[in-house]
Parts: C-alpha cells; structure tokens; sequence
C-alpha cells in the first residue's frame, strides 16, 4: 500500500430501513436512536417516491437531532416502478407515478425529471440528497440539471 500523509477524518451515519407502517417506523426510529447514542452522526433513509409521507416520517426523525439524507431513486421504466411498487416495503410509488411514465412520450426523460423535481424538493426538506441511478451515472448531471442543482 501507500504511505498516508495526514490523518484521514471520518464520519459515521446510519442507514434506516424501508418501513411500511406506522408501528414499523416506531420500531425503526428506536433502533436509530441506538445507533445513534452509538455514535451515527447522521441518517440516510430509504429511496423517496411520497413526499408527503416522507414529510410526516422525518417528524419522528427529528427527536434524533441529527442530519438526514434522502435516497433518490431512479427510476428507469415503467416495469421498474412495478416491480418496486409491489416488492418495496414502503416504497410508496403510486399509480399516478406509474401513469406519468406510462403516459410520457419519452419514458427515459420523464423519469430524469421525476427524480429531479424529487431531488429539488428534498433539498428543502433534509440536509443531503443522495441519488441512485444503478448503472445510469451517464445520467446524473440531467438529473440535476432537472433539479436546478
């Protein structure tokens, strides 16, 4: 290996997992709580598709008094968000979400556009924005230009 010069920082965060129900984001707000009395200096949730049901979730973040990232999620095709829907605990994609990609007259762009009015409004909402595109990097700087970033 190499010989370091300086002295590397690190910090350490946390990642939440998917939760469907209420009594399920309870108990997942506890163990986040144990993770961060253990030292997690940060929350990154689950891929965001309702932004009005991430906005009630992160309510019961907040007692947690750290910074929270937002997962966006690209979606690349009608079957993906299908499959994503039905498999996804919590993933909240709706059929009006679907519809819009099914109704689009270019799928691909619409769904660049759909993760970038996500990442914009996220942005308002929590500290970071973390955005997956699964082997579509090629695509992220539309994804941000879409999202004015």
């Amino acid at each position: 290996g190499f010989e370091l010069r300086g002295v590397p920082e690190f910090t350490v965060g946390c990642a939440m997992a998917p939760v469907a129900d209420d009594a399920a984001l309870a108990r997942e707000v506890e163990n986040l709580g144990q993770k961060v009395a253990a030292g997690a200096q940060y929350i990154v949730t689950p891929p965001v598709f309702d932004l009005e049901a991430y906005a009630k979730m992160l309510e019961s973040l907040r007692q947690l008094d750290v910074p929270v990232i937002a997962t966006v999620f690209l979606l690349k095709n009608v079957g993906m968000a299908r499959y994503m829907s039905i498999h996804e605990p919590g993933s909240c994609i709706s059929e009006d979400m679907i519809r819009r990609i099914r109704k689009a007259p270019d799928r691909e762009a619409e769904c660049i556009r759909m993760a970038g009015e996500a990442a914009a409004e996220l942005k308002k909402m929590v500290q970071g924005v973390k955005i997956t595109t699964l082997g579509w990097e090629h695509r992220l700087p539309d994804i941000l230009s879409s999202a004015g970033l």
